[in-house]
């Protein structure tokens, strides 16, 4: 995954990242602990318009944030809201 298609997907689905579109570990909030040998990961905030540090989503690499915004999509288009959230509940279930 290139990071225009995800910088494209993450407008679509208004998220946007965090701090920087590169990796890091950030230290202003509970996402990442270098004491317990975090890596560099992404961070994004999943809506843009409300980006506050408690709601950002740390991803390893591009591809598991293409299916962030491939998951946020089809739950979208969910016929109900538990449906959205069985799709979304899968796709971190997978995540781990």
């Amino acid at each position: 995954m290139n990071k225009g298609k995800v910088i494209h997907g993450l407008s679509e689905i208004g998220a946007a990242w965090a701090v920087s579109a590169d990796k890091y570990i950030c230290t202003r909030h509970q996402c990442c602990n270098m004491l317990e040998g975090d890596k560099p990961a992404y961070h994004i905030h999943p809506d843009a318009s409300e980006p506050r540090d408690i709601y950002i989503k740390r991803f390893k690499s591009l591809d598991e944030i293409a299916g962030y915004i491939k998951a946020r999509k089809e739950a979208a288009q969910a016929t109900d809201d538990s449906q959205a959230m069985r799709v979304m509940e899968d796709f971190w279930a997978e995540l781990q």
